[in-house]
């Protein structure tokens, strides 16, 4: 799990067969006014996932993680995520956090 003022994202996955690798990196905007953001852009791991959107509409986020073989995104143990958002008034901001599977 990781947080910052404005957001918190958690990892949780299961390996088996040491090979294959299901789960999801969950994203949630801490505060309750979703309508102030205007659009944002969350980039993992430097760009090996990213989604830009506009308007938020709820407060959680998913990232579904299906790997059936390679590497895992649980071996590595720092995930870093990005995050960029504009609100209602035109101002940016951005915000970084590290994960860790929980």
């Amino acid at each position: 799990m990781g947080e910052s003022e404005h957001w918190r994202g958690e990892l949780d996955t299961t390996v088996t067969n040491e090979r294959a690798e299901n789960g999801a990196f969950t994203i949630f905007y801490k505060k309750d006014n979703l309508e102030d953001i205007k659009e944002y852009k969350i980039n993992i791991n430097e760009g090996r996932i990213i989604r830009k959107e506009s308007d938020l509409t709820s407060k959680s986020i998913d990232f579904p993680i299906t790997r059936t073989k390679g590497s895992q995104v649980s071996r590595n143990e720092d995930q870093t995520i990005v995050i960029e958002w504009t609100d209602m008034n035109g101002n940016n901001f951005e915000e970084n956090l590290i994960l860790r599977e929980k």
